[in-house]
């Protein structure tokens, strides 16, 4: 079909190609947003037209920057302030990493990191308590090496032990909540390119960082999924989350890369 055939629309019901926002929603963070696509469609009523309902349409998210409101919109009164830091444990920010602010009957921009690691959220108000979470689940050969492997299996043979539970939880490849054989087959198969993203895990793995594990040789369970919740706003405590990378026991991932080189 030619390019020229198909129709954009901001809206599913009808057809608006474009619009204006007096005030968005968020400032300077990627906010969620969409679009709908209609095809050529069918003059279905043979009016000599072709209605935007007379045409498939199908949803494409897309995440849009609001740069600024100069001009434009009053700055919104905030009373809620929510920020933290998402560093590795070595320190390191770590880069687009997705966090989400939940709370019961609200939805919030998702803030991407940049490369200090550090997030935020200005609100105007919130229900009862609230969920923070990080995501981030891409380039899983980062930082994995053989080097890796000779260490996971130094520790499994109990020549070298990996010095805190971090590592440990980054050594289980296969996210079976113990390191073993079969994590070290794992990590190598996504070293010679049979695999692109290991099968039963992600990339990252985010733990609050004032998380005490209760054993720092055997972390399971742990509480690795990237959550944080908050139940008094004016006292939230550590928000901060130590990110793992999957596999990476020698600490050469890049926490702020873009690119996979071969």
């Amino acid at each position: 079909s030619r390019s020229d055939q198909f129709e954009f629309s901001l809206k599913e019901e009808f057809y608006i190609p474009d619009t204006t926002i007096i005030c968005a929603p968020a400032y300077g963070v990627e906010v969620p947003w969409q679009i709908w696509i209609g095809d050529a469609g069918v003059d279905q009523n043979c009016d000599g037209q072709i209605a935007w309902t007379e045409r498939n349409r199908v949803e494409l998210p897309f995440n849009i920057i609001f740069i600024d409101n100069v001009g434009v919109c009053c700055e919104p009164s905030y009373d809620i302030y929510i920020s933290g830091n998402i560093i590795t444990e070595l320190g390191q920010g770590i880069k687009d990493v997705a966090v989400t602010l939940s709370s019961p009957g609200q939805v919030y921009p998702t803030y991407i990191t940049v490369g200090n690691g550090n997030y935020s959220f200005q609100i105007q108000s919130i229900n009862g308590e609230a969920t923070i979470s990080a995501v981030r689940n891409d380039f899983h050969k980062n930082g994995v090496s053989t080097l890796d492997l000779v260490k996971i299996q130094k520790h499994l043979l109990g020549k070298d032990t990996l010095e805190s539970p971090y590592l440990i939880v980054a050594a289980d490849a296969n996210n079976s909540q113990h390191v073993s054989a079969i994590d070290l087959i794992e990590l190598r198969k996504l070293i010679l390119g049979i695999y692109t993203e290991l099968p039963s895990n992600q990339s990252w793995r985010f733990v609050p960082a004032a998380y005490v594990f209760p054993d720092s040789l055997n972390p399971w369970p742990h509480n690795g999924s990237g959550t944080i919740t908050i139940t008094d706003l004016e006292n939230p405590g550590n928000l901060d989350f130590i990110g793992i990378k999957i596999g990476d026991v020698n600490g050469t991932a890049k926490p702020d890369l873009t690119q996979l080189l071969p």
